[in-house]
């Protein structure tokens, strides 16, 4: 299976903007979109959602960090997502 460039991030407050991901991921590299998973009928998050990379080995980095990542000040979980 080939390395992909994006990650899945659980564990995001209901309030939680792509800007905020954004700021949060872009040290680890380009980025090339983030999005957030909403509830259709209240846009409210659902406490997940993806970043995507312009470059694998951006992911090398953040998986090292990826215990000690906060979103917004609450602890998130990452998983490689593989393409």
């Amino acid at each position: 299976m080939k390395a992909g460039k994006e990650v899945f991030v659980g564990g995001l407050p209901e309030h939680v903007t792509e800007d905020a991901l954004l700021k949060v991921f872009r040290r680890y590299g380009k980025i090339e979109h983030v999005s957030i998973a909403q509830d259709a009928k209240n846009q409210i998050s659902k406490g997940f959602g993806f970043v995507k990379f312009a470059w694998p080995v951006s992911l090398d980095v953040l998986m090292q960090d990826k215990d000690d990542i906060e979103v917004l000040g609450c602890k998130v979980k990452i998983d490689l997502i593989n393409a």
